[in-house]
C-alpha cells in the first residue's frame, strides 16, 4: 500500500474518476428541455462534478513535478504508459464507429476509411479523449517544467499561479474586455492546474479544521456560481450555454481547489474502502478510457438517466457504467500483454 501521506491522492483520484462518469451520465438531462425539474437536477449534479477533470490535472502535477526525470526514463516509464493504452482504445473506438457505419449501410471505400481513421486519430475518436491529448502535451513538457518548479520558491510558483488565474478570468466574455495585447500564452491552459496541484501539495496547513472550512466554502461558492450562472444564461438565451461549465473558469477553479484542499491529508483505515481505493487507482486510467464505450452500450440497452426518475437513474446508470468499466479493464489486464493496453 502507498505511504499514508499520499493516501489522500488515491482518495481524490477515485472521487474524480467516479465524478467524470456521473458527469457524462448526467449530460442528457441538460439538453432535454422537456422538464425544467429534470434540467435543474442535471444542472445541480453537473455543477457538482465539474471539478473532476481539473483534479486529474492537479494530481498529475502533485505527483510528477517533485521528482527529477532523466529524459529517456521519463519517456519510457511515464509517457509511453499513457500513450500505448490511449492508442489501443482509440483503435477500439474507431473500429466501433466503422462497425456502425457498416450496419447503417454506408459506402466505405478504402480512401474514405483511411481519411476517417486519420481524422479520428488527429482529432480524437471519442469526445472524452481530448483530456488525453492535453495530458500528453503536458507530459512532453514535464521533464522541463519539473526542473523549474523544484528550483523555484513558493513565492515564484505563486507568481505564476496569480497570472494564470488572471488569464482564467478572460474566459468570461464580460471580463474579456480587460484582455490586453500582452502575450500571456505561457501562463494559460491546463498546465496551470498541474502547477496548482503541486503548489497545494507542497504547502502545509497548520489548522486542519480551518483548512477544511475554507475548502468547503470555496467549493460551495464555486458550485453556487456554476449553477446560478448556467441557469441565468439558460433563461437569457432560451438554450443551454455551458460557459460556467468550462474547466478554465474561476467558478470551476474554486470547486476544484475546494475539493483538492478538503481531501488533502485525509486517510482511511477501513480495509474494504482501502481495497476499493487500490482497485480504482490501479485501473483509473483504463476506466476513464473505456467508460464512454460502456455508456454507449448502456444507452442502446435503454439504461440512461431517463430510464427511471433521474434522481435514481443517474446513480444507477453511473454505478453500472463504473462496474462494467472496471470489469472490462480488469479482464483485459489479466490477458497476455493486457497490462500494456488496459490502462
Amino acid at each position: 500500500m502507498k505511504e499514508t501521506k499520499l493516501q489522500w491522492a488515491d482518495i481524490l483520484r477515485t472521487i474524480a474518476t467516479i465524478a467524470v462518469i456521473i458527469l457524462h451520465v448526467t449530460a442528457p438531462l441538460l439538453t432535454s428541455m422537456e422538464s425544467l425539474t429534470n434540467w435543474w437536477i442535471g444542472n445541480i449534479i453537473e455543477s457538482s462534478v465539474r471539478f473532476s477533470v481539473p483534479v486529474f490535472f492537479m494530481l498529475t502535477g502533485a505527483l510528477l513535478f517533485d521528482k527529477e526525470y532523466p529524459l529517456n526514463t521519463f519517456l519510457k516509464k511515464r509517457f509511453f504508459r499513457v500513450i500505448i493504452p490511449f492508442l489501443f482504445w482509440s483503435i477500439v473506438y474507431i473500429s466501433f464507429s466503422l462497425t456502425l457505419k457498416v450496419l447503417h449501410n454506408e459506402e466505405l471505400h478504402f480512401f474514405n476509411v483511411l481519411n476517417f481513421v486519420i481524422d479520428q486519430f488527429k482529432n480524437g475518436s471519442s469526445y472524452h479523449l481530448w483530456f488525453v491529448y492535453t495530458l500528453l502535451g503536458i507530459y512532453l513538457f514535464t521533464p522541463i517544467i519539473s526542473k523549474w518548479i523544484r528550483n523555484s520558491s513558493n513565492k515564484e510558483i505563486l507568481y505564476f499561479l496569480i497570472i494564470w488565474s488572471l488569464t482564467v478570468l478572460y474566459t468570461y466574455p464580460v471580463l474579456s474586455i480587460f484582455d490586453t495585447k500582452i502575450d500571456l500564452s505561457h501562463f494559460t491552459g491546463f498546465l496551470g492546474y498541474t502547477i496548482l496541484g503541486y503548489y497545494l501539495r507542497m504547502i502545509s496547513f497548520e489548522n486542519s479544521n480551518k483548512k477544511d472550512f475554507i475548502a468547503i466554502a470555496m467549493f460551495l461558492t464555486g458550485l453556487i456560481i456554476t449553477m446560478t450562472g448556467t441557469f441565468l444564461l439558460y433563461k437569457l438565451k432560451g438554450e443551454m450555454d455551458e460557459l460556467f461549465y468550462e474547466y478554465l473558469t474561476l467558478n470551476v477553479l474554486m470547486c476544484s481547489i475546494g475539493m483538492y484542499m478538503y481531501i488533502k491529508d485525509k486517510n482511511v483505515k477501513n480495509q474494504y474502502i482501502l481495497k476499493f481505493l487500490n482497485l480504482m487507482n490501479r485501473f483509473s486510467y483504463g476506466i476513464y478510457l473505456v467508460h464512454v464505450l460502456v455508456l454507449t452500450f448502456l444507452t442502446k440497452a435503454g439504461i440512461t438517466c431517463f430510464f427511471i426518475h433521474p434522481l435514481i437513474g443517474v446513480p444507477v446508470t453511473s454505478l453500472l457504467c463504473l462496474s462494467f468499466s472496471v470489469l472490462i479493464v480488469y479482464i483485459i489486464n489479466k490477458l497476455p500483454y493486457g497490462k500494456y493496453v488496459s490502462g
